[in-house]
């Protein structure tokens, strides 16, 4: 099936009704080649550079203060002794894990005072 032919036709009429007309060409060129710039024009840019200079200055004012490198992970080395469990870091910081310590009983005291 060879449809090149009917495609053309689609082709060159979809040209013929889209493409203006010689006026409107010229009317479309002017007004692109106008200077239509007004003095207040410019200051939308001025309020986005602004802006993005603000934007700037906060991200490296944030990058600055980030740590430059990450704190290395703490090795930890495990002991048992009984049934306590001790873990020991390599900072020096130590946790004892075990069953929790009796609490000695509470004593009553009364105390008596003569006249």
């Amino acid at each position: 099936m060879d449809d090149e032919d009917l495609l053309r036709e689609i082709d060159e009429r979809l040209r013929a009704v889209l493409t203006p007309d010689a006026a409107a060409q010229r009317r479309i060129a002017a007004r692109a080649l106008r200077n239509t710039a007004r003095p207040g024009a410019r200051r939308p840019s001025i309020l986005t550079a602004a802006a993005a200079l603000v934007l700037l200055v906060g991200l490296a004012t944030w990058l600055a203060r980030r740590p430059r490198h990450p704190p290395s992970p703490t090795t930890l080395s495990i002991s048992s002794s009984g049934a306590l469990l001790i873990v020991d870091g390599d900072d020096g910081r130590r946790w004892v894990v075990g069953r929790p310590a009796e609490s000695a009983p509470q004593g009553r005291y009364v105390i008596v005072v003569s006249p």
